[in-house]
């Protein structure tokens, strides 16, 4: 008999088509997988692009050297400069201090200009020409313009020609928000604004494919200046590049837990089809068939039905990950909604590899079991494996799905803590079952009738209803570990952009303005975190080191060392701060100033507790010592600072507030009324931002649905495969127990009992799996 009608015989058993869903769904599952992450990894690169308005972008107080656009233009880069700087607006015979940008006509080279003009709202790929200029909403409102008229930047008059909406050439800054407009490039000779020693910033932006952009990224980086910056590329922070990587984080995981219970299904699916097959191979056996033989011809009928299932699973993926993507267009650029072929191809292939290695492997172990076996052994099924052997094909079955999740993700240390984890818990759940078996041999002295028997079947199915309580206790528990995971970050999502959000910055708030700045609040019930006190002050000394001493090359010194930071004083830990070490503000023998430090700055430092700070505030210099160090959320969109001081140990010195509030759409007169009631203040508009980061994390919790059905259905298939494996002993039981003349409601009653007993055990077990496995991946996901 061929393999192929073979395959047809069996194809009318149970196992043979639980083997085939099995498998479709692990291979749709990893494809489906491996296309999205394919375009997240490229999300959580080029998302930064449509907000930055390029793929990198070089900040600079200088015109760029000439070697950087060379450089830029041999590694086949676009790219577009822009020179930014405040300014004074003047119109009616009123100013306003604004954030105006010049740009060139390439600008921008990612994303568009949202702008409204006479006609509607619109979106656009460039920016105004010669003499106009696109003003904000809250500058026209603020100067009383509209279209039409005009607003002398230094010298230069220039033509209001539409309001600026949105501008997707970001740089990560409290200026990138503030009150802006947006001219050309060629005006700014005639502003007369740009002189000797005036503040401003030339932005270089580069845009091209990764890896262009990465080789330029490593070869400018040796060229820099200590006062030239980098944004975009592959250093992207943002709120939204952050739930992009815990998403990628949350595929690899899904993709190992599919992996892990999709092998756990084809092994007992094999050592089902091959128990089915004792017999026969028992007779191939005496026949003279060698186990070589006997193993090609069982292999090559499980690839006859592995090969085109795994192809069939391909497509289906492909079409379930090309629906979500349609769903979640709004989510990734045009760059990555249309991938290039190749990408898609190896991540198919990398799914047909991984299902056919899967088979293979986990079949491993009921094909040795077997074929090791004497063919009288079979016929009298008396066969038991040594535990030497069984725990040998563990260990390479175990190191066999560390090395294909390691591959399949690229993520080595969450394969490796769910490996390690898995381990653990194998461990646990072995005591486990033999507490639960010894304790139901203990039990059945104390009851009588079917519970009696249902306890004693409990016992006497040990090693099936080993199996069973195992694998179903080990789909329920990774099910529950990615629930928890998956509303975890939702909720995080959720409560980080709550209804409440502070959608807008206030800064440059006198302290003769405070009373009245809270009074406007309360008048307009407006939702703020309160007022918080800021001085300008720099690090001179690290431990009585002058910086320049711990620092001599200026290359080498972290950003907070080359400016001025902003300080400032609380009394409570703020709400979007968490204490790593250090007692906040704790007292000093010698009562000398305390400071907070945040956790980033203090690690580039080399700063710990205890650690004294020498800083220049207004030409003076003060000493504080670290007595707790923090990490804190600087998307949570409350202010934020690097230094915190005590209340009180900062009173020589005038500072200026800043605050954050929450304001309904629609309610834009209140922020004109803000800025005529306190003209020296700058508001700084989030809404576009926020508006961006609310829509990603929406379009990702429809993709944690997706991968949620996945593993409920490769848990069910376990679950599947654990009940059809232990069915054929269990109607033996019930055969016997009819011929010694039980009725069929005794029977049953035992059988429920026997059940409620691997139930309670199931759920024992898979709640202290679930514990272990959510300590280990609450660590890797959110305590890192």
């Amino acid at each position: 008999m061929t393999p192929i009608t073979q395959l047809k015989r069996d194809w009318k058993n149970g196992e043979i088509k639980l083997l085939f869903f099995t498998l479709f769904f692990a291979v749709s599952s990893i494809s489906f997988i491996n296309l999205f992450s394919y375009r997240l990894d490229q999300g959580i690169y080029y998302q930064g692009g449509s907000f930055l308005g390029a793929d990198l972008i070089l900040s600079s107080p200088r015109k760029p050297k000439p070697a950087y656009l060379k450089q830029a233009k041999e590694n086949k880069l676009k790219t577009s400069q822009a020179i930014a700087f405040s300014t004074a607006l003047m119109a009616n015979d009123e100013f306003m201090l604004a954030h105006v940008k010049s740009t060139d006509n390439n600008y921008p080279l990612l994303g568009q200009i949202e702008i409204k003009n006479d006609v509607q709202r619109q979106k656009v790929s460039y920016g105004p020409k010669q003499g106009e200029i696109w003003l904000g909403d809250q500058i026209l409102k603020q100067l009383k313009l509209t279209l039409g008229d005009t607003i002398e930047v230094g010298y230069l008059p220039l033509k209001i020609t539409a309001q600026l909406i949105h501008d997707p050439g970001q740089v990560n800054s409290f200026l990138s928000f503030a009150p802006k407009g947006l001219m050309h490039i060629d005006d700014i000779d005639k502003t007369g604004i740009i002189q000797p020693g005036s503040r401003v910033s030339w932005q270089t932006a580069f845009s091209g494919d990764k890896p262009s952009i990465t080789n330029y990224q490593q070869w400018l980086k040796t060229q820099l200046h200590s006062s030239e910056k980098l944004i975009g590329g592959t250093n992207q922070n943002t709120a939204v590049n952050k739930a992009l990587i815990k998403t990628r984080s949350l595929l690899s995981l899904s993709n190992i837990l599919s992996l892990v219970l999709s092998g756990i299904a084809i092994a007992m699916c094999t050592r089902l089809f091959l128990q089915r097959h004792e017999k026969q191979i028992a007779i191939m056996r005496c026949l003279g068939a060698s186990q070589n033989k006997i193993l090609s011809y069982f292999l090559i009928e499980l690839l006859l039905l592995a090969i085109p299932t795994s192809l069939i699973a391909l497509l289906f993926g492909y079409f379930l990950e090309s629906t979500l993507v349609t769903q979640l267009s709004n989510l990734l650029p045009h760059r990555v909604l249309n991938i290039e072929l190749l990408g898609i191809l190896k991540a198919l292939t990398t799914a047909f590899i991984s299902g056919l290695l899967t088979v293979l492997l986990f079949s491993i172990p009921a094909f040795y079991k077997l074929l090791q076996m004497p063919a009288n052994h079979i016929f009298r099924q008396s066969h038991t494996a040594k535990t030497e052997q069984t725990l040998a094909l563990l260990g390479i079955s175990f190191c066999y799905l560390f090395l294909l999740s390691s591959w399949q993700t690229g993520q080595w240390t969450l394969s490796l803590l769910i490996s390690a984890g898995l381990l653990a818990i194998l461990i646990a759940f072995f005591v486990l079952a033999m507490l639960i078996l010894r304790l139901s041999r203990y039990l059945r002295y104390f009851v009588h009738g079917a519970k009696k028997l249902g306890l004693q079947q409990f016992s006497a199915h040990y090693r099936t209803n080993s199996y069973l309580i195992f694998s179903i206790s080990l789909s329920i528990m990774m099910v529950l570990a990615f629930i928890q995971i998956k509303s975890t970050l939702i909720k995080q999502w959720e409560n980080k952009l709550s209804d409440q959000t502070p959608n807008y910055f206030v800064i440059n708030i006198s302290e003769t303005e405070l009373s009245s700045m809270q009074d406007f609040f309360k008048k307009h019930h407006l939702i703020s975190q309160g007022l918080f006190p800021v001085v300008r002050g720099r690090i001179e000394k690290i431990n009585n080191e002058a910086i320049a001493v711990r620092y001599p090359d200026p290359e080498q010194r972290d950003n907070s060392l080359r400016r001025d930071l902003n300080l400032s004083w609380h009394k409570q830990l703020p709400a979007s701060n968490r204490l790593i070490s250090g007692q906040w503000h704790g007292k000093t023998d010698n009562n000398k100033l305390t400071v907070s430090i945040e956790q980033g700055v203090a690690k580039r430092l080399g700063l710990k507790l205890n650690d004294k700070l020498e800083l220049s505030i207004a030409d003076k210099m003060i000493s504080a010592q670290i007595t707790s160090i923090r990490s804190l959320e600087w998307d949570s969109f409350q202010p934020n600072f690097y230094l915190i001081f005590s209340p009180g140990d900062l009173n020589n010195f005038s500072p200026t507030y800043m605050s954050s509030f929450y304001l309904k759409q629609g309610n834009a007169s209140i922020i004109v009324e803000l800025l005529q009631n306190f003209p020296a203040a700058t508001v700084l508009d989030l809404n576009s931002l926020i508006r961006q980061i609310q829509s990603t994390l929406n379009q990702l919790v429809i993709l944690l649905q997706y991968l949620f059905v996945f593993l409920l259905a490769s848990s069910l298939f376990v679950i599947l495969s654990s009940l059809l494996s232990s069915h054929d002993e269990r109607s033996k039981s019930k055969k016997l127990m009819t011929i010694l003349g039980a009725k069929s409601s005794f029977i049953s009653r035992c059988q429920s009992y026997e059940y409620m007993g691997i139930i309670i055990a199931t759920l024992i077990m898979a709640g202290f799996g679930s514990i272990i496995l959510n300590i280990i991946l609450d660590y890797y996901f959110f305590n890192r």
